[in-house]
């Protein structure tokens, strides 16, 4: 079995379940709090966060009940940030990061050996501004996401541009300013993935609908531009707006999401250079796709359609990466985030079988 958290504008958590044979076994509330809108996991798999996108921001843990799925309250922080919109959570499991979209901040809390969200120890303020008066006014902390293997954490900063480095301080619990990596005035990064060789980074821009991919040196901790691909076709004239970006799980393609143009766009990644090879793209069934996920084992993708109010299943190629339509959709007010939690005990979900 496999089970699906899904965060939401509309002040609930949803839990899909998935049978072996594919089909949902359950679709329910778990939570409910105001609007839980990014959603993280503890390495240890028994603890989820979710993240109020609120003023001020508001970080939950919950106790994942393992037979039901449900979610028992752990704790809560406020943050000093504002409009919080992404949280990430240390490899080691000692510590939560998170940034504040509205007040251009990056958090750190750290967690008790259960998971429990202990006060925010660290908190830094971005400065600057773009070139886009309009969305660049400031700084607008858009996500952190730590390095799987090295004592670092990347903060994307769609109001100023630039990708930041911060050195992680276990010991001290804190955050050392390590550099920063500048990308195209307008750009506006928003989300990162980082690839499993922990080398290559991407970089999904909001405002120019590009994404770039970096080099990292884990000796320096050093970020480098290599090459900038854009995330939708030539032919499109309307608004888009870049979401999410993600890789594979065994690094061989990555996908972004559009909203907007309302697709994935696609790409293989070669593998000594980690540059991008455009591959298509494909509908995603729905209206402004503010987030998706793809499952551990790298069969399924599924696509929060935030406007359109719909989950829809992909199955993805294994040769050549493309996702397939399942014509597979559950309804479901304002999703905004797709987590996936595998249960090893009970084997992998199948998708394949009736829409919904």
């Amino acid at each position: 079995m496999m089970r699906i958290y899904v965060g939401t504008y509309s002040g609930q958590i949803g839990l899909l379940e998935l049978s072996e044979a594919g089909e949902i076994t359950s679709l329910r509330s778990v939570a409910g709090l105001e609007a839980p809108a990014f959603l993280g996991l503890h390495p240890n798999k028994h603890t989820l966060y979710a993240l109020s996108e609120t003023r001020p921001g508001r970080v939950t843990a919950y106790t994942l009940e393992p037979t039901t799925g449900e979610l028992r309250l752990k704790n809560d922080q406020v943050l000093s940030g504002t409009y919080t919109c992404h949280l990430s959570v240390d490899p080691m499991g000692r510590m939560l990061f998170a940034a504040s979209y509205g007040s251009g901040h990056v958090h750190l809390l750290p967690l008790t050996p259960d998971g429990a969200l202990l006060p925010e120890a660290a908190c830094i303020h971005h400065e600057g501004h773009g070139a886009r008066p309009d969305r660049q006014e400031g700084p607008h902390a858009h996500c952190t996401v730590p390095h799987p293997q090295q004592p670092y954490l990347f903060a994307a900063d769609l109001g100023v541009d630039r990708v930041f480095v911060y050195r992680i301080d276990r010991q001290k619990v804190r955050l050392e300013s390590h550099g920063q990596v500048a990308l195209p005035d307008g750009a506006g990064p928003r989300h990162i993935a980082i690839h499993p060789n922990g080398r290559f980074l991407y970089v999904i821009n909001e405002l120019n609908s590009t994404v770039t991919g970096l080099l990292f040196d884990p000796e320096k901790g050093l970020l480098t531009a290599i090459h900038t691909q854009s995330t939708i076709p030539a032919s499109h004239n309307g608004e888009n707006y870049p979401s999410e970006v993600a890789l594979s799980p065994d690094g061989r393609f990555l996908y972004g999401a559009n909203r907007g143009h309302n697709s994935l766009s696609v790409f293989q990644i070669e593998e000594a250079t980690g540059r991008l090879l455009p591959r298509g793209h494909i509908s995603v069934e729905g209206d402004w796709p503010r987030h998706f996920a793809i499952s551990p084992d790298g069969r399924w993708l599924v696509v929060a359609n935030q406007k359109s109010n719909n989950v829809v299943f992909f199955r993805l190629d294994q040769e050549t990466g493309m996702p397939q339509s399942l014509n597979r959709q559950v309804a479901l007010p304002a999703p905004s985030c797709i987590l996936f939690l595998s249960l090893e005990s009970a084997g992998p979900a199948r998708l394949e079988g009736s829409s919904g």
